[in-house]
């Protein structure tokens, strides 16, 4: 049931907030001003308590972000910035013209981010407010560009959300270029917060609300430090967060976070009136309660990236892990999801299964996406089931009996109780470095790494022994006239195999048999079988088998593959 504001009169007040710091003429900035990114100095604009300023921050190595941030306390918290997914190099400008257009140009001149006015009328100058809020305004003062109106990820006190209004959480602690979380006043007066189809910024699964369809108007974050959701009449809908610190002994803030969660920050202005808090940020009160059972999503990886799982610490903070075997994608970002740390089952090697076994983990789960379930079954049937079938990575066991069967990547991973089980497979110690000699495949990166220094020395070698162009010349002759012997011995096939009482054929031959090898009958490892007629005698079906890369002693292994099929085919002859 909506109730009366106890905050109208408050809000009114706030509405005057900045024409009354517009009015402080000497805090003004005039036409024209600019400031440079540079790394021997911070030219800034700020506010009049110092509280806040705009200006260049620095977030790598001579790559700079146009921002606003927290300027009185040692951490310079950003809270709104104009070019997060498009880091500037030094020497890049913001400029306030003489025809009031605000613009943000690189080094090398090229605009990168101008700000759109809302107002028809002229800018006149423009001022950065002690309530953290950045404006352009006119000769009377009417605002026609304001920071509030294009939040980030940050709202600060007296800052309103109106319908349409979003908070997009940035892609990491480090990276504010747009990330996988959205937080929106939808047009229709709900609130919510949802996951995007990343790396788009459209809505993709809703994982809190507060159900206020039809009837939501603003969000507002007021004086006394609560954020609440009213109605278009001023009636007080629902309550978001309820801080208990004072806007004028803490600063605060409230930002969705890049791990999805909306929190809300105090941090107090003096020792005085820390009243036990610690001089840094703190969060005072956060949603969801826990992310990691919140999303559940179809589409998307959920809480965490995909093949890893969420847990959530003591701190209420969400952990992203991954299942054995398996590492982080990006060590800098756990939220990125994870990636195998082995070569995966191949479905063309029937005996692939006896390289790879099951390791279990306790109490995860990832919602969704399986491919197989079965009833009645116990946990060494899934195991069993798992490691025959090449699509499965992780078999999911819950003592029913149930078994689920899940293919890469899996989503949703979150904690569970203990009675479920993820059973992964992975590939068994040291039978990676053997398939792959056998397969020609991409060695795992324990592997890669003893193969690259390997060849750094196999380099260094050859380096030294060919220094000289008169050396390397006779060895590049000597190899040559070998290579081409060992290719003419290829070619030339012998008209009969020892053994064998039968014909040989010409690869010209066997491509006009198989209509240049056009019809596929089957594939292995190193080859390929295709249907063909022979022209001889009464134009008899046969199959070629074509190898398709040459390995060592194939022409040998194909010949005695030939004198077994002989011996096979003469024994079944024979029993007739």
């Amino acid at each position: 049931m909506a109730f009366a504001s106890p905050f109208s009169l408050c809000l009114i007040l706030l509405f005057l907030l900045p024409v009354c710091a517009l009015a402080q003429k000497s805090q003004n900035i005039t036409l024209p001003s600019s400031l440079t990114a540079a790394l021997d100095k911070n030219d800034s604009w700020k506010s009049p308590s110092g509280d806040f300023a705009f200006g260049f921050r620095q977030i790598k190595a001579g790559m700079f972000l146009l921002a606003i941030w927290f300027d009185n306390i040692p951490e310079k918290t950003i809270i709104w910035s104009a070019n997060g997914g498009n880091l500037v190099q030094q020497g890049s400008t913001i400029q306030l013209t003489t025809d009031g257009q605000f613009r943000l140009n690189d080094s090398q001149g090229k605009p990168v981010w101008t700000a759109s006015l809302a107002g028809s009328g002229m800018v006149d100058h423009a001022a950065m407010l002690d309530t953290g809020n950045f404006v352009l305004a006119s000769r009377d003062d009417s605002p026609l560009w304001e920071s509030f109106d294009q939040p980030t990820d940050t709202i600060l006190p007296t800052q309103i959300l109106n319908k349409g209004s979003s908070l997009v959480a940035r892609y990491s602690e480090m990276n504010y270029s747009s990330g996988r979380f959205l937080m929106q006043l939808q047009p229709n007066g709900n609130l919510v917060l949802s996951t995007v189809h990343f790396p788009q910024s459209s809505p993709n699964s809703d994982y809190w609300s507060v159900n206020t369809n039809g009837s939501g108007f603003q969000v507002t974050f007021n004086l006394s430090g609560y954020i609440y959701l009213e109605a278009e009449n001023g009636n007080l809908l629902s309550y978001i967060m309820l801080s208990r610190f004072s806007t004028s002994d803490f600063y605060q803030r409230a930002i969705l976070e890049y791990d999805g969660v909306f929190r809300q920050y105090v941090y107090p202005k003096n020792n005085s009136v820390a009243d036990g808090q610690p001089m840094a940020w703190s969060s005072s009160s956060s949603v969801p309660e826990n992310i990691c059972k919140s999303i559940a999503e179809l589409e998307g990886s959920g809480a965490c990236g995909f093949n890893s799982y969420c847990t959530q610490g003591d701190d209420k903070r969400p952990r992203c892990k991954c299942p054995p075997g398996y590492t982080f994608l990006d060590p800098d970002n756990e939220m990125n999801g994870c990636k195998q740390e082995f070569v995966p089952q191949d479905c063309n090697r029937g005996q692939d299964a006896d390289h790879f076994e099951m390791r279990e983990q306790s109490g995860v789960n990832w919602w969704g996406g399986d491919y197989e379930h079965y009833d009645g079954v116990n946990e060494d049937w899934c195991r069993q089931v798992c490691l025959a079938d090449c699509f499965c990575a992780i078999a999911i066991f819950n003592g029913q009996p149930q078994c689920w069967l899940k293919r890469i990547p899996f989503s949703n991973g979150v904690e569970v109780d203990s009675r479920t089980k993820a059973l992964v497979k992975v590939r068994k110690d040291n039978s990676a470095t053997s398939i792959c000699k056998e397969e020609g495949c991409s060695a795992p990166p324990s592997a890669a790494k003893g193969s690259e220094k390997h060849k750094s020395t196999l380099i260094l070698i050859l380096t030294t022994l060919f220094s000289s162009s008169a050396s390397l010349n006779l060895v590049l002759l000597i190899a040559t006239f070998w290579a081409v012997q060992r290719i003419r011995r290829m070619i030339k096939a012998p008209r009969e195999i020892q053994g064998i009482n039968l014909r040989s054929l010409t690869y010209k031959e066997l491509e006009g048999a198989t209509n240049n090898f056009k019809e596929e009958l089957g594939r292995g490892a190193c080859s390929t079988v295709y249907k063909g007629i022979l022209a001889i005698g009464n134009n008899n079906l046969i199959a070629v088998k074509r190898l398709d890369k040459m390995v060592t002693d194939s022409e040998q292994e194909f010949q005695a593959e030939m004198r077994a099929m002989a011996r096979q085919i003469t024994r079944i002859l024979c029993s007739f």
